[in-house]
């Protein structure tokens, strides 16, 4: 698959900002859903615990459609923003908004933001990668160990790509085998991933551990195999001596 590289500045940050804002358009939106129907709604938030009237989107919040209508933006344009997370969005939005406005945020107002970011687009997206549906660093793991990092457009062609090259060369366990998103598809950031793993030197560290954890513990058994074989002659004699007393 190709290098995923994020849109540019100017939409990343039309985006955010339509976004951060009570009612957003979504004019730059590509939902086959349309644009949002933003209305007050009295509903529970689980940020708070308890019921709040919020801005929703209607569209959205029916959940009669197949397609995903968030804010009249589709799942990989919000994904082809390339942030990590709210708060880089935010930082992101409010950076520009220093260097060009020379707008100044309070720590609570950028807190409102990325929570407001959680809710309307990082939380879908969040469930959206989980299930495997958008492109992506894939980790191929069985339980704790980490077996490699694969690009792919999705879950199912990283289960393939998992199967033919790790899962029947190396007769991986399938019972106990994970493949989970774990990050953009860039060089830069597959690169750490594969040296994390691939460093012989970690592995000649930790057998080198174990080769001298296991002398020690051999040359303890051996000493006390030793003690035990001189007790065991020790006090064998002792019934003989008793039965001559008698």
């Amino acid at each position: 698959m190709k290098n995923f590289t994020p849109s540019s500045d100017d939409i990343r940050f039309a985006i955010i900002d339509d976004l951060l804002s009570a009612k957003p358009k979504g004019k730059l939106g590509k939902c086959p859903a349309g644009p949002p129907v933003v209305e007050k709604k009295h509903r529970w938030c689980d940020r708070y615990n308890k019921y709040r009237e919020q801005y929703t989107d209607m569209v959205a919040d029916r959940g009669d459609r197949e397609t995903f209508a968030g804010w009249g933006y589709t799942l990989e344009q919000l994904h082809n923003l390339g942030f990590d997370s709210s708060r880089d969005a935010v930082e992101f939005h409010s950076d520009r908004l220093r260097r060009t406005k020379d707008k100044r945020s309070s720590w609570k107002a950028l807190q409102r933001r990325e929570n407001r970011l959680d809710e309307r687009v990082w939380n879908p997206l969040r469930a959206a990668r989980k299930k495997g549906l958008l492109p992506g660093i894939f980790e191929v793991s069985v339980r704790w160990d980490t077996y490699g990092y694969i690009p792919a457009k999705c879950k199912a062609e990283a289960e393939q790509l998992a199967h033919a090259l790790l899962v029947v060369p190396l007769a991986l366990d399938t019972s106990r085998l994970n493949i989970n998103w774990v990050n953009f598809a860039t060089p830069e950031k597959l690169g750490p991933l594969q040296a994390g793993i691939s460093d012989m030197s970690t592995f000649d560290r930790q057998i080198r551990k174990l080769k001298e954890r296991a002398a020690k513990e051999i040359a303890a058994l051996e000493e006390r195999r030793e003690k035990v074989g001189l007790a065991l002659a020790m006090t064998m004699g002792l019934l003989d001596i008793e039965e001559d007393e008698g």
